[in-house]
């Protein structure tokens, strides 16, 4: 049986710690509030035991790892962490991203190697211009990001596109194409390749490797083993065919490029301002007013309201309102909606109901052209 009395105080903890205004990684509001033991498992013996068997070996860069060297076999690198930046060229906005790299800094005595931030730009441009410390799959990296900030298909889209050929239509010409395309691939990549963690690259590692060779996983290469290959590209190649038919359904269809709406940033002072389209993302700090009770943030305003156990219905009711108030109460926020024009993807997080990641419903994307279309009713 429900606790009335418990989920009233949950609500008003709930409510309270929304509304709270958290910057970056200051959590000093749950000071007292949260307790937890040490963990049972042993982070560091758990490594250096997986390490000293392992094959190969990723850095993700998600940081919390202990450094306990690399193991007896590959070691594939740091994969980076790549995000969004720009800057103002003779009045123009050029799209970059960012990350961090083991490169040479200038000093009074001369110049040292540490660590520092490599700005990538879609013109080609590279910041700062001195060389990092990287070797050749990095290099093939950037080269991949500047391909991505113009709309060109990166060596990864390449090397799918190359297998779904070759499944499709098996012969030697393509299988050349699909080798030159893998090995395109940066190396510490190519386990992403086909961003399906259960199986890796694999299908297309059994596809070059000839038959009765072995995989590095220790796979016998068989006739019946090419055979599952082929499969798999055919049923994701079906498995695309038949999602986009249920967003020909599900989705009205837009004409022109579509805005995407997919970084968040860790403190207030390094959003963007309006009309830059990271505005229109949930977390942007700019105070709105729902029922007459103040909010930083859409999301903080949500998460305040929302009541435990509410459906769909109710949630969609709710991000609906908090999205009305904030392109209502902000006339510069109100442009910068009203400049996009098509389809809005909120790519941002991996929640499939209000984002579009991996063919999510989008809700959010979804309202904010509801409101859009509202606004411009109006004018």
């Amino acid at each position: 049986m429900n606790d009335p009395t418990a989920d009233d105080a949950l609500a008003r903890w709930h409510r309270a710690h929304a509304a709270a205004s958290m910057v970056g990684w200051d959590f000093s509001r749950l000071d007292g509030r949260m307790t937890a033991d040490e963990p049972w498992w042993d982070l560091e013996g758990d490594c250096r035991e997986a390490l000293a068997t392992a094959t190969s070996a990723l850095d993700l860069g998600t940081g919390g790892c202990p450094e306990v060297g690399e193991p007896p076999g590959r070691y594939l690198g740091r994969m980076s962490t790549w995000t969004r930046t720009y800057r103002p060229v003779e009045g123009e906005r050029v799209d970059g991203v960012v990350t961090h790299v083991l490169g040479r800094r200038d000093s009074r005595g001369g110049h040292y190697f540490g660590v520092t931030n490599l700005e990538v730009y879609a013109d080609g441009s590279i910041l700062p211009s001195g060389p990092p410390v990287a070797d050749e799959e990095f290099v093939r990296e950037v080269a991949d990001q500047i391909e991505r900030l113009n709309g060109r298909p990166t060596s990864r889209e390449l090397c799918r596109d190359a297998a779904e050929a070759f499944a499709e239509e098996p012969s030697h010409e393509r299988w050349l194409v699909m080798q030159e395309a893998y090995l395109r691939v940066p190396a510490h990549l190519r386990p992403y390749v086909l961003s399906d963690m259960d199986v890796k690259d694999q299908p297309i590692r059994v596809l070059l490797t000839p038959l009765g060779g072995s995989t590095a996983e220790g796979v016998t290469v068989t006739e019946k083993v090419q055979a599952q290959g082929i499969e798999y590209f055919c049923e994701r190649r079906a498995d695309r065919t038949r999602w986009e038919a249920h967003k020909e359904r599900e989705f009205h269809e837009f004409t022109g490029t579509p805005t995407v709406i997919e970084k968040v940033f860790v403190r207030d002072e390094y959003w963007p301002q309006p009309p830059a389209p990271e505005v229109l993302h949930n977390n942007f700090p700019r105070q709105i007013v729902v029922d007459g009770q103040p909010y930083p943030t859409v999301t903080a305003a949500f998460h305040a309201l929302q009541r435990p156990g509410a459906g769909p219905d109710a949630n969609l009711a709710l991000m609906a309102a908090a999205l009305r108030a904030k392109y209502t109460q902000h006339k510069d926020l109100t442009k910068a909606l009203l400049a996009t024009d098509g389809r809005i993807e909120y790519a941002n997080g991996i929640d499939g109901f209000w984002t579009s990641y991996r063919g999510g419903r989008n809700w959010i994307g979804r309202l904010l052209e509801l409101v859009r279309a509202e606004l411009r009713a109006r004018r």
